[in-house]
């Protein structure tokens, strides 16, 4: 499966066709069997059409474009060719169309720290997106803080900055 997001497009790479190839010899060309109900696929800007043979050369000219607003499930099928010969079964590629949060939702950051209460751990609670499509930037002044992989949180200690206001922005 592929994922990519709501209204945008997804481009292909090579290997989302190649890794789908274990015949002899190797893949020179693909021909689409089914196109996307729920999206267009495209070759460098044009309509892709059923059974159109694509050379190996110009797989990473296709992309997807969901249509407006579409979440969900979306597949495409293809034929592989070594030059010789079309799979006799073709080839199906899934792709999820999802929607990524807009907003980063913190949890454990207080109004007002003091200096002397060590290091402060705050968690994005929706991150990292279960697609692996967002990243997120955290800064508190102009300092980026380095986000913790496995829970998703990131420490800071008061002790580092002056009394005052401070700004932490976090973004997707």
């Amino acid at each position: 499966s592929i994922y990519t997001v709501i209204d945008s497009s997804y481009k292909f790479k090579i290997t989302d066709f190649t890794d789908q190839f274990n015949g002899p010899g190797q893949l020179i060309s693909i021909a689409f069997s089914r196109l996307p109900v729920n999206g267009t696929l495209l070759k460098a800007g044009s309509p892709v059409v059923v059974n159109e043979i694509i050379s190996s050369a110009d797989l990473s000219k296709i992309s997807y474009t969901p249509g407006g607003g579409f979440t969900g499930n979306d597949s495409i099928q293809w034929k592989i060719s070594d030059g010789y010969n079309f799979t006799s079964n073709p080839a199906l590629l899934m792709m999820q169309v999802v929607k990524l949060p807009e907003t980063p939702q913190l949890t454990g950051l207080a109004d007002n720290y003091c200096s002397n209460e060590g290091l402060q751990k705050i968690k994005i609670a929706n991150y990292p997106d279960p697609y692996g499509l967002i990243n997120a930037d955290v800064r508190l002044d102009t300092v980026r803080m380095e986000i913790n992989s496995p829970d998703s949180s990131f420490t800071f200690d008061p002790v580092n900055y002056s009394t005052g206001t401070h700004l932490m922005k976090t973004t997707f």
